[in-house]
């Protein structure tokens, strides 16, 4: 997940600074067509190799971060599910005098309150990293 978030910002980052090139390069173009005329024509830059490669950079940018997303929420479900399998695990195996003691709407709203924290909190870990 954090490789490819991480290709995801290479991909930002070089079509950032493809956009900078670009832009220097067509500043450059005008200012000598103020200078030279039509004579400095001959050395426009070509649309035809800034935008596509500039759209790929976007592209995989968008495409990168979807799968990294993709990624993350895969592994917060698995995760969410083992917490509660391992929970459920110990409530099954939990001795029958800790029923007797214990009201069943206390353990039920223990249970649906503690995962709903850890999966809220999964998702909050995994989306600032």
């Amino acid at each position: 997940g954090a490789s490819l978030c991480m290709l995801a910002y290479c991909c930002m980052g070089f079509a950032d600074r493809w956009l900078a090139l670009w832009i220097s390069e067509q500043r450059k173009h005008r200012e000598a067509q103020d200078e030279y005329g039509d004579a400095a024509n001959a050395t426009a830059p070509e649309i035809s190799l800034y935008a596509p490669v500039y759209a790929g950079g976007c592209l995989g940018m968008v495409l990168f971060m979807i799968l990294s997303m993709c990624v993350v929420t895969r592994g917060c479900v698995r995760a969410s599910k083992h917490i509660h399998d391992e929970v459920m695990e110990n409530l099954l195996h939990a001795p029958c005098s800790w029923f007797q003691e214990t009201p069943s709407g206390r353990i039920i709203s223990r249970l649906s309150s503690d995962l709903g924290v850890v999966d809220n909190s999964l998702s909050l870990f995994y989306e600032h990293c």
